[in-house]
């Protein structure tokens, strides 16, 4: 599952601003962004238990998937990745390349983070 959500300012507008405002802005965007999460974290947890009690008599059967399961179904994700790149047309090759490397790149190093230290709101 992939979760996103987006604000927008003017980056003219943004650079013109003093640069405590700047901070201001990005601290509060990132704080966002943390609670946002962690708060869609907890309620799909809550969510997930409340249904496999039970809710009007009616129980949510969950079913874990093994490591190796998942790892099977992964494989057939780089054929959707390439798919999806392939429609990236306004770029080359190496663009397009050079873009999954990135992706790539950028999931691991927050796998990684989260890996050695946790979530954002469990290390304050």
């Amino acid at each position: 599952q992939s979760l996103g959500y987006g604000g927008a300012i003017n980056l003219k507008f943004f650079n013109g601003l003093p640069k405590n405002l700047q901070e201001i802005l990005l601290t509060a965007s990132d704080e966002y962004m943390d609670n946002y999460a962690k708060n869609l974290l907890d309620y799909s947890k809550e969510a997930r238990e409340s249904m496999a009690a039970g809710i009007d008599g009616k129980k949510l059967n969950i079913i874990e998937i093994s490591d190796a399961e998942i790892k099977r179904w992964a494989a057939y994700s780089g054929d959707i990745a390439t798919a999806l790149l392939g429609k990236m047309k306004h770029l080359s090759e190496a663009e397009r390349q050079a873009f999954a490397g990135k992706v790539d790149d950028t999931m691991n190093k927050y796998r990684k983070i989260l890996k050695e230290k946790g979530y954002p709101w469990e290390r304050k």
